[in-house]
């Protein structure tokens, strides 16, 4: 997920395998658009990007860390 550093969201990690999450395998890298950054505005300089890593939890799936990190635009 990537936010627009200055824009409020609310935030719930993707869990569920049958949802349409984008999902990367490790070591895996994806660019986002511009469009695609969530509160995205021209002239935005910095964005927030969160990852997070799923694992089964008793027929479920729940995050076991969750990341995050500013970047420039």
């Amino acid at each position: 997920m990537v936010w627009n550093r200055g824009w409020l969201a609310m935030f719930a990690p993707c869990v569920d395998q049958s949802f349409g999450c984008t999902r990367l395998t490790p070591g895996a890298t994806v660019e986002v658009r511009d469009a695609d950054i969530e509160g995205y505005a021209p002239g935005a300089t910095e964005a927030i990007v969160r990852w997070w890593h799923v694992i089964p939890d008793g027929g479920g799936f729940r995050v076991e860390k969750l990341h995050e990190v500013v970047v420039a635009l």
